[in-house]
């Protein structure tokens, strides 16, 4: 029977090659695809490739996931030990943040992306398919993001963690993927407002909240009531 625990952590963070351009060259993809089906076989998938998929092992792996209701959308939230929060298992994707701009969108209310590096991010969203972390986002998208989220019939509320809380999420909860720099909630002290973040060093730095770097992504939390 399948781990569902990690089934979510590899669907959140895989996505696979389950983008429909199975053939699209994408920088890095074929090791991705290659680690992907590790990560799948460890989760319980019954796949016995042992390097890049091809379209039709692709096809029967969204077919397995379809069968055993795994949405691949969602968050793929997981429990912290001792904290009573959930974590996302791996960063918000491409998809996740496309399904925002398609909503707001067709709602009459579409979110503009202009500003600091606002051509780089468009270029990310057409380039990359919707597996693929969500890199490059401000501060300031980032909570367009959450706040668009929350108000969704049936969502669990979640936000940005704090400073504290991302150094806590990774000293406790192993295997959390993803590589960029994650947002966090937390102001810096001084004359100018910005956010710390945590890059995959576990180092932190200062950002303004308008400001893209090509790094920055967003690792959200929910509260367990």
């Amino acid at each position: 029977m399948i781990d569902m625990t990690k089934s979510k952590l590899i669907a959140f963070n895989v996505k696979l090659a389950l983008d429909d351009s199975v053939g699209e060259k994408v920088p890095g993809i074929d090791k991705f695809r290659a680690d992907a089906v590790d990560r799948l076989k460890i989760a319980g998938v019954p796949i016995s490739a042992k390097g890049a998929l091809s379209p039709e092992e692709i096809e029967d792996v969204q077919v397995y996931f379809k069968k055993e209701e795994i949405d691949l959308l969602d968050l793929g939230m997981i429990e912290v030990p001792g904290m009573k929060i959930l974590v996302m298992a791996g960063e918000l994707t491409v998809g996740h943040f496309n399904q925002f701009l398609e909503a707001r969108k067709n709602k009459g209310n579409p979110y503009e992306i202009v500003g600091d590096n606002a051509s780089s991010l468009i270029k990310y969203l057409l380039d990359f398919p919707s597996y693929f972390e969500m890199a490059g986002l401000s501060y300031e998208d980032a909570m367009e993001y959450v706040f668009w989220r929350n108000k969704q019939p049936g969502e669990k509320m979640v936000r940005l963690p704090t400073y504290e809380e991302i150094i806590s999420i990774h000293q406790i909860v192993g295997g959390l993927t993803g590589n960029n720099c994650e947002l966090t909630s937390t102001p810096s002290e001084g004359a100018f407002e910005k956010y710390y973040t945590r890059n995959r060093k576990g180092e932190f730095s200062r950002i303004s909240p308008k400001n893209r770097y090509s790094s920055s992504s967003v690792r959200l939390i929910e509260i367990i009531l």
